[in-house]
């Protein structure tokens, strides 16, 4: 473990501790049919020694403890529509040391469309699209502005919960030769009645916002 795990000192928080090295074995197995744009991929971590916060100090947990997790990655396209699908089905052997949501789900659908110019030969690439990302529900981490760290909650049982709830992004790029021209609408479906959605204990997600910009790139 680094210094700092072991040794803290400051005006809120102190400890002195000699952890044993943390243990990881991590197995992967991915199944690919690139034809098709589907994807499987199995992963197991199996952790020993593992050093997580608590409230108020790291605890280091020296039971082997596994998570294992299944990815599905699907990419539809119909016309000029793409839609990406990603689903993850994961599960942790003690939530009460590593907690995560069971489900997670990934949707970006958008149209993608060049169009052509005869006069000046030129092209413009559009893309507008909609984002959607959900977990499912579980017990939200604690955050400790004075270590700049997330610490795990001490009681599942009164735990925050987060999670359970979509968010969903608007966006449209296009690009004209080497520069790309981008706007984002964050969040599109935060509304007024219900505004308490968290990513973490108390921390409340960010409110509806609108991202502009341009990236363009210059030839060495």
């Amino acid at each position: 473990p680094s210094y700092q795990l072991n040794n803290y000192y400051s005006n809120h928080y102190i400890w002195d501790k000699s952890f044993n090295s943390i243990n990881k074995v991590h197995l992967s197995s991915k199944l690919a049919a690139p034809s098709n744009r589907f994807d499987v991929v199995g992963d197991y971590s199996l952790f020993r020694n593992l050093i997580y916060m608590s409230d108020s100090m790291p605890v280091a947990y020296e039971q082997p403890i596994s998570i294992v997790a299944l990815t599905a990655q699907k990419e539809f396209i119909v016309w000029k529509i793409h839609s990406i699908n990603k689903f993850t089905y994961q599960v942790s052997e003690n939530r009460s040391v590593i907690e995560i949501p069971t489900l997670i789900f990934y949707n970006s659908t958008y149209i993608d469309h060049t169009w052509l110019f005869k006069l000046t030969d030129g092209r413009l690439r559009t893309m507008l699209g909609v984002d959607i990302y959900y977990n499912s529900e579980f017990n939200g981490y604690n955050y400790i502005p004075a270590l700049g760290l997330y610490a795990q909650p001490e009681n599942n049982a009164n735990a925050f919960k987060v999670g359970n709830y979509p968010y969903v992004d608007l966006w449209f790029n296009f690009r004209l030769k080497r520069t790309r021209f981008f706007f984002k609408y964050e969040h599109v479906n935060q509304s007024k009645s219900n505004r308490e959605h968290f990513y973490a204990t108390n921390y409340p997600s960010k409110m509806r916002t609108l991202k502009f910009g341009l990236a363009w790139t210059f030839y060495d």
